[in-house]
């Protein structure tokens, strides 16, 4: 794998990127595998501000035998749950789109 220090995330093909575009699940997440790097997976969800926009989101990224399928409604849940902490602090009071 190659080293992210230092690095910028692309929007197109990963999980951040459609997390901050407001492409995610029901349950609040999206999920990448194999898009940057090869066995690389990653799961994320927005944060929102007071207005209900999206203005960042939060990112698990790791070797795809450590994020199996059956782990990732379990660490997306994770995710959200810190990302609606964050959100709650910006004071975000729904984390649905306006």
């Amino acid at each position: 794998a190659t080293p992210w220090i230092g690095r910028t995330v692309p929007v197109a093909n990963t999980a951040i990127g459609a997390a901050i575009q407001g492409h995610f699940s029901p349950e609040g997440y999206t999920t990448a595998r194999h898009t940057i790097e090869p066995d690389v997976s990653s799961i994320a969800a927005p944060v929102f501000d007071h207005r209900r926009v999206i203005v960042g989101a939060i990112n698990v990224i790791g070797p795809t035998y450590r994020i199996p399928d059956d782990m990732l409604a379990t660490i997306g849940s994770l995710v959200v749950k810190h990302a609606q902490q964050v959100s709650s602090k910006l004071g975000a009071t729904s984390f649905e789109r306006a």
